[in-house]
């Protein structure tokens, strides 16, 4: 998964910043609808705070540059940082999710687009997460993060109670998720995930096997899957530690040492079945698969209960309960995660929408990459997600 400061950067670029550049080239004729308009201005006052294109001050004019300072929080028990519009009030709410080791100087730039989006009359919260592997897994960290979540809920910059939430990856997926449960269900009016992983077995199938699901189900070889072996690893590892039953002091010992690993799934494929119990024999059968079948028959013997705990932080499987507007965006370069997996999101969710765009493309030149209809095509779908977040 790629830098917080580098992702976060390109999902205001493909979702934010080409509104101003669909402007400049002619795509004023859309603007019929009260709502899109105001959401198309956000958008393009974004663009003017980060600088991304000249022509920005040309439209919106010069912006006070000593707006929008930044205060720390701990919502929840996790840290954050906030800037909200200036003169006070409730506003719409954005949460940007960032892995917990962001370093300071990425923060600064994460800073620079929550002051961005405070132009824009949007509260902008960037909240630490844990370990993306545990976010997928561990139930007192999903706990925490929505504890989190709703703590910014009933914040007093927060109107309506209500939040919307982008991030990548695996902490895209669980902001699907936590759109379903109490307390944020039915408060959360627009997701935007950015490679999303659609759900834990798929993830844990393509370390282990080296084979994505295409979006129309088929197998085919993905070179991602070296690179995802610690984050699946660690899913696998707290859905095992998390699932309901008890453990003896053996096991316990046994799953710290392989989450500590740096190659979680070989530690436990390695183990000595006859040494594990049922569970642990059963878990390490799945990780030890070498094909896809053979991951699949394996899979369905593990216990109800860890199946069941995977399943609870897949998005997939809880797609017929998400009524967020989502923004699903990926690379036309898929390289570094399956674009299969939101395309199937895509298709599972309710009214969702999946962008892929070159402007994601590691290297990308921002934004001479970007052909005339792709500036058209995000002028649309921008005003699309904004009409709902900025609201």
């Amino acid at each position: 998964m790629r830098r917080a400061a580098h992702i976060l950067r390109r999902i205001v670029t493909i979702v934010l910043v080409l509104v101003l550049l669909a402007l400049a080239v002619g795509a004023g004729w859309w603007l019929t609808h009260r709502d899109q308009a105001r959401g198309w201005r956000q958008a393009a006052t974004v663009a003017a705070q980060l600088g991304e294109v000249g022509a920005a001050q040309r439209v919106l004019g010069v912006v006070d540059d000593d707006a929008g300072r930044a205060r720390l929080s701990n919502p929840g028990g996790l840290p954050a940082t906030t800037v909200a519009p200036t003169g006070g009030g409730r506003h719409p709410a954005i949460v940007l999710l960032i892995p917990n080791d962001t370093t300071d100087a990425e923060l600064d730039d994460i800073v620079r687009v929550q002051r961005a989006l405070a132009h824009a009359g949007i509260a902008a919260w960037a909240l630490r997460t844990p370990d993306p592997g545990r976010a997928l897994g561990d139930a007192n960290d999903i706990a925490t993060l929505e504890r989190a979540l709703d703590a910014i809920r009933h914040d007093r910059w927060t109107r309506g109670q209500r939040l919307s939430i982008a991030a990548s990856g695996a902490l895209a997926s669980q902001a699907l998720v936590a759109s379903t449960v109490p307390p944020l269900r039915g408060h959360v009016p627009a997701v935007l995930a950015v490679q999303p992983v659609a759900d834990v077995q798929g993830l844990v199938r393509l370390a282990v096997t080296g084979a994505a699901r295409r979006g129309d189900g088929t197998d085919a070889p993905h070179p991602a899957a070296p690179t995802l072996r610690r984050v699946a690893g660690r899913a696998i590892v707290e859905a095992l530690r998390t699932a309901p039953g008890h453990r003896s002091v053996l096991e316990e010992r046994l799953l710290d040492s392989v989450a500590a690993s740096d190659d979680p799934i070989s530690a436990l494929a390695s183990a000595p079945r006859a040494l594990l119990t049922p569970d642990l024999a059963r878990a390490r059968d799945v990780l030890a698969a070498r094909t896809p079948a053979q991951f699949d028959a394996a899979w369905v013997l593990l216990p109800e209960s860890i199946r069941a705990q995977a399943d609870s932080r897949s998005p997939l499987a809880v797609a017929g309960r998400i009524h967020a507007r989502v923004l699903l965006a990926v690379p036309r370069d898929d390289a570094r995660y399956p674009a299969g997996d939101a395309e199937r999101l895509a298709r599972a969710i309710d009214g969702a929408r999946l962008r892929r765009t070159r402007l994601l493309d590691p290297g990308a030149d921002l934004p001479g990459d970007a052909s005339s209809s792709e500036l058209r095509d995000a002028l649309s779908v921008s005003a699309w997600w904004l009409q709902r977040a900025g609201a």
